[in-house]
């Protein structure tokens, strides 16, 4: 599984129905620059962009929990949507 380079939908599929801790570390991996780029762009103290990581990856993970490929969005944009409102509320609690 090192070598080949595999897409969301199959990483999603193997993190589903197969349990794959590998592919989930690779999803972690693939969206973790991602994460902090929207961090960047909501937050501006550093010293708090490891609590906000573990947010994100918080929503990663149920992104990929409730991700259905049925309704022909992307996982990316999925993913996004739920990162944004996540992050917005945050900064308005702020």
């Amino acid at each position: 599984m090192a070598r080949k380079r595999y897409n969301d939908y199959e990483l999603l599929y193997m993190v589903k129905e197969n349990h794959c801790s590998i592919a989930l570390d690779i999803l972690l991996k693939k969206y973790q620059n991602f994460i902090y780029k929207k961090i960047h762009s909501f937050f501006f103290y550093e010293k708090y962009y490891d609590d906000y990581f573990q947010e994100g990856v918080i929503c990663l993970l149920k992104a990929i929990n409730s991700f259905e490929e049925k309704y022909n969005k992307t996982f990316m944009r999925y993913f996004e949507v739920i990162l944004i409102r996540h992050y917005s509320c945050l900064h308005q609690k702020n």
